[in-house]
């Protein structure tokens, strides 16, 4: 009962700027915002995410044949979610049985009011940060370019659920609480990496590289 179409809203908004300060260095700096707003078929059915990111950049020439490049970047997810559902409340009737599913809906119940609640509400949030820098050097004769660098990126998540039964009383239809968990992780990636070309004759290039 007072099930309706799902609808759904993304809006998004990003600024960025590029700097210069000399001829050899130059960079950008980026920030964006999103939002995704989702209404699920119930008044207390949503799903609500809010993400803000943030991003640098930056390439130096160090001379005419070696530059300096470093990246970072990093963004925030809060995630807020209501799974609804409704029924044909039926005070008068068991606290088992007074908000049917609609499998077991009678007739007679068709006429009673309709309740509508959450099954579920999650909170979510999720952290990422990361960084890189790559340092470049063109040379000539057989070897004709090397590359050496570093990256890190780390992950956090937290995950907070709390999950509801039928309601059995009117005037609080999210008092049936069943059960809760939590869950919370950490990952963090570190890499350092290397490559480098080689022409020993004219026609071949050979690139080695590893991580």
């Amino acid at each position: 009962p007072q099930k309706s179409p799902v609808d759904a809203r993304d809006t998004n908004a990003q600024l960025t700027a590029f700097f210069r300060p000399s001829a050899n260095l130059n960079g950008y700096l980026r920030t964006g915002y999103h939002i995704q707003d989702q209404d699920i078929s119930y008044q207390s059915g949503n799903n609500l995410q809010k993400n803000p990111d943030l991003s640098t950049g930056f390439t130096w020439k160090l001379d005419d044949a070696s530059s300096l490049q470093g990246n970072a970047w990093a963004q925030y997810v809060n995630f807020e979610k209501y799974n609804g559902s409704s029924c044909y409340f039926d005070a008068a009737a068991p606290a088992a049985s007074r908000c049917p599913s609609s499998t077991a809906v009678t007739p007679a119940q068709i006429s009673n009011n309709v309740l509508q609640y959450y099954t579920q509400y999650g909170s979510q949030r999720y952290r990422e940060q990361g960084g890189s820098a790559i340092y470049s050097r063109n040379m000539s004769g057989a070897w004709s370019g090397l590359q050496v660098g570093a990256d890190y990126r780390r992950l956090t998540a937290t995950d907070l659920e709390y999950f509801y039964g039928a309601p059995t009383a009117q005037a609080a239809p999210q008092g049936n609480l069943n059960s809760t968990t939590q869950g919370q992780a950490k990952q963090v990636f570190t890499g350092l990496f290397a490559q480098t070309k080689v022409s020993p004759v004219a026609p071949l290039e050979i690139t080695l590289s590893g991580r």
